[in-house]
């Protein structure tokens, strides 16, 4: 009867003869070397795992690249390794895959298959069903967009373990009460920043950009944040340079405008700083930082400028000038640029500085003073700065609208944290007066020619 059945099914396997399904002795050298090829691609999946997870810190993290620029690497080689530890990675999993399908092709094809198609039911199926705090007599889309904007703020705030989060929520939710649609929660986000401590943070509506048009103008109705200016400077004689650096805001394209002309500035004026500088941050308000550091590159050093803590997320995000270029990615650092081209050499670059802050130095501007102040020979004047030496989170919500929350304190290249007002060496009376007849400006100079004595 067996031998009848072996006719009419072949493939059916024969106790009696110890033979597998596919017609080979279990232990036999075909099975062993099956197993070897897939344990050899579990491990090559593994190590090109590792391999493009090292890459990628590198090249997005900035991972190693202090100790590389300490040895004396440069950026390029930093790049190059994170560019090759992607390479042999993402060549590692390729082989593995591949390796893999030859030796259990359907086993695979259908793992894959099944974690594909389980992670998208999940993602858009979570978002549907997921529970959330429900806003009173308000609609559940207004619940998740509230819920939403809350998640993301206890997330990212840097100063979120002082904050009572329960008390938060459940304040928002009332406040909301009522609400059908997302601009109806707007009002109880904006208090949730504020109840939660971050006066640094706003949310912005979905057209906001539309409504945003910067102008050279200064007419009134105009804001000055929403200005473009540029830097600018002139003699105040005795050896004294004076240069406005103003925010910088504005479209992307005006950024090497920006650089340029205050580099152009810096020139200009180098024979006559023969006692020393002083730069004006009293109206710069923020904007995007780096045009700032790239303009005032000649007067700065190569190397660590400060950088970002981040504490809640246990990071801290260093910035570095290298050949010219400010920027906190070694990528960036790495690839030649318009501005690193134009540098100019200066002088006056180790002369003293007096840099004069006031309670309209905010944001980027505050920024500029803690790395200025990282100069030898270099101190502040004026009174406190608003107190927002922090940098931003954009987080985009359902509706396009955007969430900023504060991230980071800033910190200088000493590490010393700025999570308050800048406080000055030498108070001001606090005057925002441009004209030598300053009394800041007055205070700087007398200052800056103590100094040009004591050489």
């Amino acid at each position: 009867m067996e031998s009848q059945l072996m006719r009419i099914w072949p493939g059916l396997p024969n106790p009696s003869s110890g033979m597998s399904a596919a017609g080979q002795v279990s232990g036999s050298p075909a099975v062993r070397s099956r197993s070897a090829s897939f344990g050899h691609a579990l491990a090559g999946l593994a190590g090109g795992a590792c391999a493009l997870t090292l890459g990628l810190w590198m090249l997005l993290l900035n991972a190693g690249f202090r100790p590389a620029w300490n040895a004396g690497m440069p950026p390029w080689g930093h790049s190059l390794a994170g560019v090759l530890l992607l390479a042999i990675g993402g060549a590692s999993i390729v082989w593995a895959v591949v390796r893999a399908l030859r030796t259990a092709r359907r086993m695979v094809l259908i793992g894959v298959a099944g974690a594909v198609t389980l992670g998208i039911l999940g993602w858009f199926g979570w978002d549907v069903i997921r529970p959330v705090p429900a806003i009173p007599d308000g609609s559940r889309s207004a619940s998740r967009y509230l819920a939403d904007a809350l998640w993301y703020l206890e997330r990212y705030y840097v100063d979120r373990e002082h904050v009572n989060w329960d008390m938060v929520r459940t304040a928002a939710l009332q406040r909301a009460k009522g609400a059908q649609t997302a601009a109806d929660t707007y009002e109880s986000i904006r208090e949730a920043l504020r109840q939660a401590g971050d006066l640094h943070g706003v949310l912005l509506p979905a057209n906001w950009r539309a409504s945003v048009r910067p102008a050279t103008s200064v007419h009134p109705s105009v804001p000055p944040l929403l200005r473009i200016r540029m830097p600018e400077g002139r003699r105040l004689g005795a050896g004294v340079a004076y240069v406005v650096l103003p925010a910088r805001v504005g479209p992307p394209d005006t950024d090497v405008t920006y650089v340029l002309k205050g580099r152009q500035t810096l020139s200009a004026l180098d024979g006559q700083a023969t006692c020393g500088w002083i730069v004006d941050l009293r109206g710069n308000l923020g904007g995007n930082v780096w045009p700032m550091l790239d303009a005032m590159a000649p007067l700065l050093w190569e190397g660590l400028l400060g950088g970002l803590t981040m504490p809640q997320l246990g990071r801290t995000i260093h910035w570095w000038m290298v050949n010219g270029r400010a920027s906190d990615t070694a990528v960036m650092l790495a690839i030649p640029s318009l501005q690193s081209s134009r540098v100019p050499v200066l002088n006056g670059r180790e002369s003293p500085m007096a840099v004069l802050i006031s309670h309209q130095t905010a944001s980027s501007g505050e920024a500029m003073a803690t790395v200025l102040r990282g100069r030898a020979q270099t101190r502040l004047f004026g009174e406190s700065s608003a107190g927002m030496a922090s940098a931003l989170q954009s987080v985009a919500l359902a509706d396009g609208s955007e969430l900023l929350i504060t991230i980071g304190h800033d910190v200088d290249r000493h590490g010393r944290v700025y999570a308050g007002p800048l406080v000055p060496d030498e108070r001001g009376g606090g005057d925002m007066d441009t004209a030598d007849t300053s009394d800041t400006v007055r205070q700087a100079q007398r200052w800056l020619s103590s100094q040009c004595s004591a050489r």
